[in-house]
């Protein structure tokens, strides 16, 4: 269970009376009435009345700063070979797959902008997306897709379930194919996984580097909104917008779609203390914070201006 809050804030106004008096040849609107076609002279009191509180506004900011803290310590940001959520709760805004979960969990094109099947639903066609940029500048194109998926098989976590896979290739510049040993209704979900992720990086910045070996925050380059500038271990990480991001159309639709990467910079503190997170939001040192205590809910429940979002357990099966 996770409990994530974010900070709102409300406004109130009201409005003084006034007489308003005119000449109206077609229609009146008297209070937003309108009446039938009429010829005469109105004079109309508004009546003051107290404006009720205003809902918080839920249209996003462009700009500005998110402070947010995380409740684990993150033990590498080599998001190929961990599956720990700590790491993918830094990586998730700088790193992309070839294709990712949608809303309803179905499998919606990320880096790959669309995929079909032959030979018996064995082999799979991914079309790359061009025009990519990683955050180091350079293009993305198939021949890094292909040197992440060697990197990622020598060091990932889930290397049993890519046991399926007999063989990858790049056959031009935009095109990528797998093949499989036998057909698998699970693969598109395999390569979507945000745990030990088969992110794509630039083939100059991996290859070659084992388990361990990236460089931090120099070799974190992903196609992400956002990019990793600054890391102190076991404290915190900093992240700024990409401002080359190409982001897919549309809107949002799970961990795929539109991505828009409002704040121009992303600070997240690693405060493993579920309390210190709380008092951190409260006094205004984080604007959202992960897994408080349940413990604590009644307290969080009870001020207006933390707002409580539970995100169930979500689990897919597939057979």
């Amino acid at each position: 269970l996770w409990l994530v809050m974010v900070l709102i804030l409300a406004g109130c106004g009201a409005t003084e009376p006034e007489v308003v008096e005119k000449e109206v040849t077609k229609v009146v609107e008297v209070e937003k009435v309108v009446t039938q076609e009429v010829e005469k002279v109105v004079e109309v009191v508004v009546t003051p009345t107290t404006e009720p509180t205003k809902a918080p506004s839920t249209e996003p900011i462009y700009g500005g700063k998110l402070t947010a803290a995380l409740g684990s310590v993150p033990a590498t940001l080599d998001t190929m070979s961990t599956s720990s959520s700590a790491t993918s709760g830094v990586t998730n805004m700088v790193m992309e797959t070839l294709v990712a979960f949608g809303e309803d969990f179905d499998i919606v094109p990320m880096l790959a902008e669309s995929w079909e099947l032959s030979d018996g639903d064995k082999t799979y066609t991914f079309h790359l997306r061009e025009g990519i940029k990683f955050h180091d500048g350079s293009d993305m194109t198939a021949e890094d897709v292909v040197a992440s998926i060697t990197r990622f098989l020598d060091v990932t976590a889930r290397a049993s379930v890519f046991e399926v896979m007999e063989s990858y290739e790049a056959i031009d510049d935009y095109t990528v194919v797998t093949k499989l040993k036998n057909p698998s209704a699970g693969w598109l979900g395999t390569i979507a996984s945000t745990s030990s992720a088969l992110v794509i990086q630039p083939k100059e910045v991996i290859e070659g580097k084992g388990l361990g070996e990236l460089a931090v925050p120099d070799d974190i380059v992903g196609t992400g909104p956002y990019q990793l500038v600054e890391y102190v271990p076991d404290q915190y990480a900093v992240l700024t917008r990409f401002e080359d991001y190409q982001s897919l159309p549309g809107e949002r639709d799970g961990l795929g779609g539109g991505k828009i990467a409002y704040f121009d910079k992303v600070r997240i503190d690693f405060v493993p203390e579920a309390g210190a997170r709380l008092a951190g939001l409260e006094v205004g040192d984080y604007d959202w914070i992960a897994g408080p205590s349940t413990s604590d809910v009644g307290v969080i429940n009870a001020n207006p201006d933390v707002e409580l979002v539970i995100i169930h357990p979500a689990n897919g099966g597939y057979i």
